[in-house]
C-alpha cells in the first residue's frame, strides 16, 4: 500500500515516521514504491509464474469550492502514483511536477520507468466509507460521504491502470455492515458483468478487525 502508507506515515502523522510534511510524504512514497519494485523483481527471478496483488487506497477527491478544484485535481492524480511507479509507467505531468517540487529527482523517476513492471499484476483497491474525500475551506481533506461508489471508482482505476482489479479491502462495523456488504458486492458484480476484469472481493477482516 505505497500511497496510504506514505500518507498516513508522513503526510498525516499517524504511523511510522509520524510526520506531516509534503516533502516527507513524497520521500516515503518513493521509498515504499522502490521496495515494491525491488521485492517484485526478486520474486519474479525465482517464480516466473508469480501473481502480484498491489493493494492501495481507492479514493476520489472533490472540491467544495470552485477555487479548490486544482487541489482536487492534484489529489486525483497522486492517488495513482504508487501503482504507476511500481508498474514502470510515466507519471502524469501534474503528479511528476508535484513530486519534483517536493524532493524527487528526474533520475529517481527515470529509475522507476526502467525497473517497474506490471507483469502478472492485479490492482488491489481498498474502498471504505471514507474513501471519497473533499477539500475543505482550510485546505484539509475530509470525508465526502458516498457520492460515486465502488462501481465508478473501481472502473476509474481499471481504465487508468489497464490491468485486472479486485476489491481488496472493504468493511463497515455494527448495524450498517450488512447493507454496506450488499452494496459493495453489487458494485463488484456489476463491474464483472460489464466486462471489467475483477478478480476478487475481500471483506476485511472476515472474522474480526482489531484496528
Amino acid at each position: 500500500e505505497p500511497f496510504i502508507t506514505a500518507e498516513f506515515s508522513a503526510r498525516l502523522g499517524y504511523w511510522n515516521e509520524a510526520l506531516a510534511d509534503e516533502r516527507a510524504f513524497v520521500r516515503a512514497l518513493l521509498n515504499v514504491a522502490r521496495c515494491v519494485v525491488l521485492a517484485s523483481a526478486e520474486i519474479r527471478a525465482r517464480r516466473s509464474d508469480a501473481v502480484f496483488i498491489q493493494s492501495d487506497t481507492c479514493h476520489h477527491t472533490r472540491p467544495v469550492r470552485p477555487e479548490d478544484a486544482a487541489r482536487a485535481d492534484l489529489e486525483n492524480e497522486l492517488r495513482f502514483v504508487g501503482y504507476e511507479l511500481a508498474y514502470g509507467r510515466p507519471l502524469s505531468g501534474l503528479a511528476a511536477d508535484h513530486l519534483l517540487a517536493h524532493g524527487a529527482t528526474q533520475e529517481e523517476l527515470a529509475w522507476f520507468e526502467r525497473n517497474g513492471s506490471d507483469e502478472r499484476t492485479i490492482v488491489g483497491t481498498d474502498y471504505y466509507a471514507g474513501s471519497e474525500r473533499e477539500v475543505r475551506a482550510d485546505g484539509s481533506l475530509g470525508p465526502a460521504g458516498v457520492r460515486l461508489g465502488y462501481y465508478d471508482l473501481g472502473r476509474q482505476y481499471h481504465e487508468r491502470l489497464g490491468v485486472p482489479i479486485m476489491l481488496a479491502e472493504t468493511n463497515k462495523a455494527g448495524d450498517e455492515a450488512v447493507d454496506w456488504l450488499l452494496r459493495q458486492w453489487t458494485d463488484a458484480v456489476r463491474l464483472r458483468d460489464e466486462g471489467v476484469p475483477i478478480r476478487g472481493f475481500i471483506w476485511y477482516g472476515f472474522v474480526n478487525h482489531v484496528d
